[in-house]
């Protein structure tokens, strides 16, 4: 590409044209449509947390045919009618049926009965299941001791679900019992979402490689972190290096990354310094929706539109990266997934430890720690430096503090976790 803006910032007359939170996500939520990303067959015992592309209907019966649901003997109801332990009625044993026979051509009469373990098709004949522990064994006879009513122990044919039925619809998100369902009814693959690409680049002339060792320079780590965020999201991130502070490098990198992704996350080079291009870059390359946002931390994060594919500029700053991707790259790939963009994280109620604020003018994006007294959260807001990382791996949680507000220790506020995992590292207090 050609860089078509300034090839240096000399100067720093960048004046940040702050909006507010809920205007800067309505313009991220506009900057894509929904459900573009096609889709792709994948096998079930995979398919765990995908979205559904498609109504699964059942393709039959579900169980097939009646089944015992007890270790018992299959019987004719009627057979047993004023059955006691007095006046126990006899039956013939005429075989034994396990869950891997077929019922046919097995079939029982008038006086007779068959052996059937849990799970094991019904003979013809037979209506109930009468239980071992109420019969008395005789050699080849049993002696019912008690009446069985009609279906008794019987696992009904369609009990579960019945041939033809939508048993999920479209946009369904795949939990771990939905695999057992789809695998029993024969059901061996299915077709869901495909995963968005995302592209990460990050930004800097004193950034290094993960796996390079240079003690002059800062490690890329930031990057790994929202991967593995988009990840838990059902993304597929790739992260594609380190760029030195350079808008031509920049902008090539952009355009070889839209290549491939559906969108791309840019890291750092997002402020008002005269080093920081990422803007300048992506306004000459398509758009820019906006650029700051009247929140703290996050406030220089911004959105561009390149080739109508969003662009999220995140800022360099661990905790100001973390605020930008949660308040627009999560409803972005929600988005993209068809999901519900209000219903991407799980949200609890907690009470503070301690107060919090926010600034005059602009709203707080609040990590916290979130721990459990009984059946209650409680909340401890986390202070600490932008870069301060030993701080932020103790959050799991966050919550907005709206401009001006100051909340005391005991109030609660709406806590939406990091990702749904953070609940294992809600700590129980005693």
């Amino acid at each position: 590409m050609e860089w078509r803006g300034s090839a240096l910032r000399q100067d720093q007359k960048r004046i940040l044209k702050l909006i507010s939170r809920a205007e800067a996500v309505e313009k991220t939520i506009a900057s894509t449509r929904e459900g573009t990303l096609g889709h792709e067959h994948v096998a079930v015992d995979e398919s765990c947390g995908r979205i559904l592309a498609e109504d699964i209907t059942t393709p039959h019966d579900l169980p097939p045919c009646d089944r015992a649901a007890m270790d018992g003997y299959a019987v004719r109801s009627r057979d047993t009618a004023g059955a006691s332990s007095a006046n126990p009625v006899r039956l013939m044993i005429a075989g034994k049926l396990f869950p891997s026979d077929s019922a046919l051509p097995r079939k029982i009469v008038r006086g007779q009965c068959i052996y059937t373990s849990t799970g094991a098709p019904l003979p013809e004949g037979s209506d109930a299941v009468v239980q071992v522990e109420k019969t008395r064994l005789v050699e080849e006879v049993i002696e019912v001791v008690q009446p069985v009513p009609i279906n008794a122990n019987v696992s009904i044919k369609g009990e579960e679900v019945k041939q033809g039925v939508t048993l999920f619809k479209q946009g369904h998100v795949v939990a771990p019992q939905d695999t057992g369902m789809l695998l029993a009814l024969g059901i061996r693959s299915i077709r869901v979402v495909r995963k968005p690409n995302v592209g990460i680049i990050s930004v800097g002339d004193e950034l290094t490689e993960a796996y390079e060792e240079r003690q002059d320079r800062v490690v890329n780590d930031h990057a790994y972190i929202i991967a593995q965020l988009l990840r838990q999201l059902g993304a597929e991130p790739k992260i594609l290096g380190v760029v030195r502070d350079d808008p031509q490098l920049i902008g090539t990198r952009i355009s070889d990354a839209l290549q491939d992704a559906d969108f791309v996350i840019t890291i750092a080079g997002s402020s008002v310094g005269t080093r920081d291009f990422v803007p300048d870059v992506v306004g000459s390359l398509g758009r820019t929706a906006f650029h700051g946002v009247a929140i703290t931390p996050g406030k220089v994060s911004g959105l561009g539109i390149v080739d109508e594919k969003p662009i999220v500029m995140l800022p360099g700053y661990l905790m100001s990266a973390l605020a930008g991707f949660y308040l627009f790259v999560v409803p972005l790939v929600s988005l993209l997934l068809g999901l519900d963009v209000n219903c991407a994280l799980p949200v609890v109620e907690a009470k503070l430890k301690t107060p919090a604020r926010s600034k005059h003018g602009l709203e707080r994006f609040q990590l916290l720690q979130l721990s459990r007294h009984g059946s209650s959260y409680l909340a401890a807001p986390i202070e600490a430096k932008l870069a301060a990382m030993m701080h932020l791996s103790k959050a799991n949680a966050y919550t907005i503090i709206s401009k001006g507000q100051v909340l005391r220790e005991g109030e609660h506020v709406i806590a939406t976790l990091l990702a749904p995992s953070e609940f294992r590292r809600i700590v129980i207090e005693t």
